[in-house]
């Protein structure tokens, strides 16, 4: 039972790519070193509301770079300007409010970085943006819109899967996984990545995750 598994979640992963991985490959680029390690991927845009999202994510392990950027000149659009870097859930200092219009801020920004610890998903080292006054800038440069920053810290916190969810889940929840992977890696978006609300446990303690030189660069001729 459990080899047949495997050869059906392999040969569904490779028919799929097979298919249509050609199909996705874009201009856009991403590259941002990770705890002294660069990661790079070819992000993907996602308009939610007001707010545009940026997410770059690689499989084996699974990874996840995602960064959400709003501005109050144009919802919903890329701003050329400086963003303050937020905490995604926490309220924002009223210093740092009152640093953003006399600074020329355009907007905020936060960032999260999901990244498999152990195969098949069964544990996540995860970090969001906190509000330490960093910052993130967004040009545009002829038919690319380029978005930099120099050092971000993230509070890290370590998940991993309850075993009521890997018991009762059993094959199915295993085998949704590899269909999960196999969606990321043909299409370039996140599938059910964040362990948050999705049968894990977080472990007490946090640590940091340090993002460094990131870039990321996205036509503005094709946009995926």
């Amino acid at each position: 039972m459990k080899h047949s598994f495997r050869i059906t979640s392999l040969i569904l992963a490779f028919i799929i790519a097979a298919v249509f991985s050609y199909a996705q490959k874009t201009p856009n680029r991403m590259a941002v070193t990770v705890d002294g390690k660069l990661y790079k991927a070819e992000p993907r845009k996602i308009t939610y509301g007001s707010s545009v999202l940026l997410t770059g994510n690689t499989v084996g392990p699974d990874k996840s770079l995602r960064i959400g950027v709003g501005n109050w000149a144009s919802p919903g659009a890329y701003a050329p300007g400086k963003y303050l870097i937020v905490a995604p859930d926490q309220d924002i200092p009223k210093d740092q409010i009152d640093r953003l219009l006399p600074e020329n801020f355009i907007g905020i920004a936060t960032l999260r970085y999901i990244e498999e610890t152990k195969a098949p998903r069964m544990r996540y080292h995860k970090g969001n943006s906190g509000n330490n006054n960093e910052i993130l800038m967004l040009s545009v440069k002829g038919d690319s819109t380029i978005i930099e920053f120099q050092s971000v810290s993230l509070t890290g916190t370590n998940w991993k899967e309850k075993v009521t969810a890997t018991v009762l889940g059993g094959v199915g929840r295993l085998e949704q996984k590899m269909k999960d992977k196999a969606k990321t890696k043909v299409t370039g978006y996140e599938v059910d990545i964040d362990p948050e609300h999705n049968g894990y446990h977080k472990e007490d303690g946090t640590d940091v995750i340090m993002l460094t030189n990131g870039r990321i660069s996205l036509s503005t001729k094709q946009q995926p």
